[in-house]
């Protein structure tokens, strides 16, 4: 008796591994989309990164996307050799969800005549970008400028260390006096594996995409509680990206974004950027760049090309 359920149970297993292979290339066959997750992998200094040398399909809601990267995790680029100019920035200018040619490097590349790399993240905040920049300069050619899209406020919130342990970002804490660097613990190999199956399954992805579709996600904006912690710790970041302009010689833009006219996030600029030197600076609202529900590209906080053709109209006199 004990013999046969093994061999049932053998049996089904074998069924069920089989039919989900099937249906995988089908999904596949249909260029079905990838969990959004596809979009990042884990690097054990900034806590996860872009993947390298693949194409990603991915959908926000009901809406498909595709985008491409290089071999050194880039989607968005325009330069032959070295770029002239780098882009440092999150989500809402990564550009993820619009063509290759309506992405801010591309866009700013044209306006200027200069190469220029986008190295914006979705989900970076003001230490993964300062650690990033860092690892950038030192094994490629300084460029002639340096931009940083501060996402206010965003990138406070992406400083606070509860929520940098939570999401895996390193984050800079300060504890007697001294800045130290908490880094997220390094996944083990059973969840690397099980991420890995995961980012490639098309499947689970596609029955969500299908079930998806006409859902149109609404939400009320409501300004976050901002603590000092985030607010230090921004601030010593956007230091570091500073000191590192001035070493190498950079011509540092700083453009800060906030997504409505706030006093309170008006103050919060000017205490965050108090310590960067060597600087140009742009702080930009809805009211100077775009209305405000035409800002994005639906279902996001990511800019849509009128807020990218506007953001390169601003930027590209100072570069």
């Amino acid at each position: 008796m004990k013999k046969y359920f093994s061999y049932f149970y053998v049996r089904m297993i074998s069924i069920l591994i089989i039919l989900w292979t099937g249906a995988e290339l089908i999904a596949w066959y249909f260029d079905g989309p990838q969990p959004y997750s596809a979009l990042f992998y884990d690097d054990e200094a900034l806590g996860f990164t872009t993947p390298r040398a693949t194409d990603v399909v991915f959908n926000v809601y009901e809406d498909m996307y595709r985008v491409s990267f290089n071999g050194d995790g880039s989607s968005d680029y325009l330069y032959e050799t070295a770029p002239d100019v780098l882009v440092l920035g999150d989500g809402l200018i990564a550009g993820l969800e619009l063509s290759k040619s309506q992405r801010l490097a591309v866009k700013l590349s044209r306006a200027r005549k200069k190469g220029v790399l986008n190295l914006a993240v979705t989900g970076y905040g003001s230490c993964q970008q300062y650690l990033q920049i860092d690892r950038y300069l030192r094994s490629h050619t300084p460029p002639e400028s340096l931009v940083l899209v501060i996402n206010l406020p965003s990138d406070l919130i992406d400083s606070g260390r509860n929520l940098s342990e939570k999401m895996k970002k390193p984050v800079f804490v300060r504890e007697n006096d001294q800045w130290m660097l908490v880094t997220p613990k390094s996944p083990s190999l059973l969840y690397k594996l099980l991420a890995k199956i995961w980012k490639s399954s098309r499947l689970i992805s596609g029955i969500a995409f299908i079930s998806e579709r006409g859902n149109i996600k609404t939400s009320d904006y409501e300004e976050p509680i901002i603590d000092s912690q985030m607010i230090e710790s921004t601030k010593f970041c956007l230091g570091k990206i500073s000191e590192l302009a001035n070493i190498y010689r950079i011509n540092l833009v700083s453009v800060i974004w906030s997504e409505r006219n706030s006093v309170h996030l008006d103050g919060l600029a000017k205490n965050v950027v108090n310590k960067m030197s060597n600087r140009k600076l742009i702080h930009v609202t809805t009211s100077n760049l775009c209305k405000d529900s035409e800002c994005y590209v639906r279902n996001t906080k990511h800019f849509n090309q009128q807020s990218i053709n506007s953001l390169v109209n601003l930027i590209k006199e100072t570069i």
